[in-house]
């Protein structure tokens, strides 16, 4: 998925991410607790495996957009740092009687992102006991630490206890195995890989289709009741979503902010919203937005107002395919 990243280079780039934090969700009772709260397959998910889900309210609005990782048990859940209070909160008001501990493991817990090639010498730095994981999967690391393989070949996200994670990334770039890197390179290759993340500006604004999180893996139609379950299989079943998440390019004076609006030329309604935005160049950005598909096709689409600057659509390959098979059946 995705298009070659200028920032991947033959060393890979290892990338702390001070604001992606870690909910931990254990017991007995963990993966029913969370069958029946999220739009994820937990229980059918592979021990092991890693997929991206959402939390929804119950009109089905996505509150918070996560990756989930299944391992002995548990499941962790990772997420933006400035939604992680907000989730925890309302996943312990439903737990009543479940046999089940959530925890904030922000501060025992470090995130690395790493782009580039995992070759043999990171694999083994890195303690993994074989090669590296498969795109959706994690492999058990050095010192309690995970490596997971997410969205495409060359990206991965390292979880590791605060003890370790010193230790890794001294071992990884002292011992030139990868260089450092920005959080803003991360967030470029999740905006051209097209994976949503939802702040508390954009939290419950839109369904989880509308993030593409049908295409991306991150529902489950076959597997029961969860909150906002109703609406999210009406839209599926009733046939194409209408509004989807696209990848945008636009050059402004001003950064855009999450939750903009997307408006057409001559035309003051607006089509969509921005959900994430991400510098490229000066003045230049690339932003993920939520907008009237067909309106793209025949309006020229401005942001925050029809009089805004020009914003050109990028292309966002695992959606482009989704949009040529809808129109064949129609």
């Amino acid at each position: 998925m995705g298009e070659s990243l200028s920032a991947v280079s033959v060393m890979p780039t290892l990338i702390r991410l001070d604001d992606l934090a870690l909910l931990l969700v254990e017991g007995p009772d963990a993966l029913t607790f969370l069958q029946g709260q999220v739009t994820c397959d937990v229980k059918n998910l592979s021990e092991g495996a890693v997929t991206l889900g959402a939390l929804c309210n119950p009109k089905g609005r996505a509150i918070a957009v996560f990756r989930l990782f299944r391992h002995h048990g548990r499941c962790d859940l990772l997420l933006r740092s400035d939604m992680i209070e907000a989730v925890g909160d309302l996943l312990r008001r439903y737990v009543l009687r479940a046999k089940v501990t959530i925890s904030d493991a922000h501060r025992q817990c470090s995130v690395f992102g790493l782009l580039g090639e995992l070759d043999g010498n990171s694999a083994v730095a890195l303690g993994l006991s074989s090669a590296p994981p498969e795109v959706g999967h994690g492999a058990a690391a050095v010192n309690g630490a995970w490596v997971l393989a997410v969205d495409r070949d060359r990206k991965y996200l390292i979880l590791a206890p605060n003890e370790t994670a010193t230790a890794i990334q001294k071992t990884l770039v002292e011992g030139k195995l990868a260089v450092p890197g920005s959080p803003t390179e991360w967030e470029r290759a999740d905006i051209r890989d097209g994976v949503p993340s939802l702040s508390p500006a954009t939290s419950e604004e839109f369904i989880p289709q509308m993030l593409n999180l049908d295409l991306l893996g991150g529902i489950g139609f076959n597997k029961g009741c969860y909150t906002g379950q109703e609406v999210v299989a009406r839209t599926h079943y009733l046939g194409a979503v209408k509004r989807r998440m696209q990848r945008f390019r636009v050059n402004c004076s001003r950064i855009p902010e999450p939750g903009a609006r997307i408006a057409c030329e001559h035309d003051e309604s607006p089509i969509g919203q921005v959900v994430s935005v991400v510098e490229v160049d000066d003045f230049c950005y690339e932003l993920l937005a939520v907008v009237t598909s067909d309106r793209l096709q025949t309006h020229s689409v401005r942001l925050w107002s029809s009089s805004g600057p020009e914003v050109e659509r990028l292309v966002l390959p695992y959606l482009d395919a989704a949009l040529a098979r809808d129109q064949s059946t129609t």
